[in-house]
């Protein structure tokens, strides 16, 4: 009876083991699934931020333009 009681023993440490090895492999995972999405969204947001710079300062360069051109017509005229 010790015996079946030490094996079975031995049985549930042993798969306690390979629980707490698996959960650890997976929360590895997660963390790393993680870093990789806020890296890739940060990434993401750097080339919108650009974008909306670029964007502005185009909108603002055409802006002058055609304020140049309209005091360039009241000159004309």
């Amino acid at each position: 009876m010790l015996v079946l009681q030490a094996l079975c023993e031995k049985g549930l440490v042993a798969m306690e083991n390979s629980h707490r090895r698996i959960i650890a492999e997976l929360e590895e995972k997660h963390r790393q699934e993680i870093e990789q999405l806020r890296h890739e969204k940060e990434q993401a947001l750097a080339e919108e931020t650009q974008a909306t710079l670029a964007g502005t300062e185009n909108c603002s360069n055409m802006q002058h333009v055609l304020f140049g051109k309209h005091l360039f017509l009241h000159e004309i005229f």
